[in-house]
Parts: structure tokens; sequence; C-alpha cells
């Protein structure tokens, strides 16, 4: 089950997340609070590397290829 955790947390990264998927990804952060902090520690590690790439030049901040879930399941209340 873990293991597919990882499978939708890659595919959100990878921009290849289906609605399906999204669905369950929310499903699964809001019922389980380990799997809540672990996509909390990968959000923020996507953020940091957002962040160096910008600060080195690497795109601009609105070119930004990481996809923002954290503001999307924020705003429905499972965070």
């Amino acid at each position: 089950m873990a293991d597919r955790f990882q499978e939708l947390l890659d595919a959100w990264v990878d921009g290849t997340l289906s609605d399906e998927q999204f669905a369950q990804l929310e499903r699964r952060i809001s019922e389980d609070a380990s799997l809540r902090r672990r996509f909390l520690d990968y959000q923020s590690l996507r953020a940091d590397l957002e962040e160096k790439a910008i600060q080195e030049g690497l795109f601009a901040e609105e070119d930004c290829p990481f996809p923002s879930l954290t503001n999307e399941i924020s705003n429905e209340g499972f965070l």
C-alpha cells in the first residue's frame, strides 16, 4: 500500500497524475496522518528544489515545472 502512495507522489511530480489518481492521493492524505506527513515532507523537499533552481537561474518562477498540489489539497481542507 505504501508503494502505491509513492507511485502517486511520483506521478504528481511528473505531472502525469490522472483525475482518478489525484482523488486517490487526496483520499490517502486525508485518511492517514503518516502519509499526510510524508506528503508534506515530499512537498517541502520539492519546494526547496524549486527555490534553488530559481536562484540558480535554471528557470523563471512562472515557468516552474513542479506542480502545487499542496495548494489544491489545502483548499479542500485536507491539510
